[in-house]
């Protein structure tokens, strides 16, 4: 064979090489970005179940507790909403966490723009993340701060009411730090959003505040 022609034969068999490399990497990463997407819109749906159920059962809760007189049942909506509140923050969370992924994390060998890394999206998350944290401010918080003014109102700390007891009192109490506590989770989760919006979930870990 002549030298050319084996010279010629190396560099076809090391150009198969390359392609069928950048094929095989390309197809993993379609996989990962495939995977991780799911995940996201499943986390969303999840995230908005945990959100009408929370919504649905306050809502009987308010409703039983007025019309058959059992005031007592409040007590239980600050730590209800605690539950709540965490199960809401777990999904919120990993979705900016994917989404930082697919962002910043997941290498693209290809020109194309995928929608993650998209300059439209990325102002509407600045923008919107707002948004959704005042709104999962009002829906989670706004039933257990009323069912504690509502407590306060009938008597619940008054020593001379027919409601007061002891262990209503500390119940009422410890639902204000639960109530509290709850706040803060979402304000933790809404400045993980933030920052992963922007591309700086490091900060997030580097922070002595969270």
């Amino acid at each position: 064979m002549h030298p050319n022609d084996r010279k010629e034969n190396s560099i076809s068999i090391d150009a198969a090489k390359d392609e069928q490399a950048v094929h095989d990497e390309c197809s993993c990463q379609t996989a990962f970005y495939t995977a991780a997407r799911y995940e996201i819109v499943r986390r969303m749906g999840l995230r908005d179940t945990v959100t009408l159920a929370y919504i649905s059962i306050v809502a009987g809760f308010l409703g039983y507790a007025t019309a058959h007189d059992k005031q007592n049942l409040l007590l239980l909506l600050p730590y209800l909403t605690f539950g709540f509140v965490n199960i809401f923050s777990h999904h919120n969370t990993a979705i900016g966490a994917l989404g930082y992924f697919l962002k910043k994390e997941l290498p693209c060998s290809s020109q194309t723009l995928h929608w993650d890394a998209s300059e439209i999206l990325e102002n509407y998350q600045h923008k919107f993340v707002w948004y959704r944290s005042l709104s999962a401010a009002v829906i989670f918080l706004a039933p257990p701060i009323t069912s504690l003014i509502l407590l306060l109102y009938w008597g619940f700390l008054n020593a001379e009411s027919e409601y007061y007891s002891k262990i209503r009192l500390i119940a009422w109490i410890a639902g204000v730090f639960i109530t509290l506590l709850s706040a803060y989770f979402l304000w933790v989760v809404h400045r993980f959003r933030i920052l992963a919006a922007g591309g700086e979930l490091k900060q997030y870990f580097s922070s002595r505040l969270f």
